[in-house]
């Protein structure tokens, strides 16, 4: 599942998007945001990959599919 700009907002450098896998808000520095960059939910640590920059997209990753 994917999550879109519609779930996304941001403050003072930090971006928050709600995470496909808990729904729970996840915190990404503006700086770290790069299409295919891989982050842990702050949440419930599930891998996201960044699918798209504008808008936001996050995508939950599968470990056998890890960069």
């Amino acid at each position: 599942m994917t999550r879109t700009a519609d779930e996304v907002r941001e403050a003072d450098g930090v971006v928050y998007s709600q995470c496909p896998f808990c729904s729970q808000d996840t915190r990404l520095h503006t700086e770290s945001i790069r299409l295919g960059a891989e982050i842990l939910c702050s949440e419930c640590s599930a891998i996201l990959r960044i699918e798209s920059t504008s808008p936001l997209a996050l995508m939950e990753v599968e470990e056998k599919d890890l960069l």
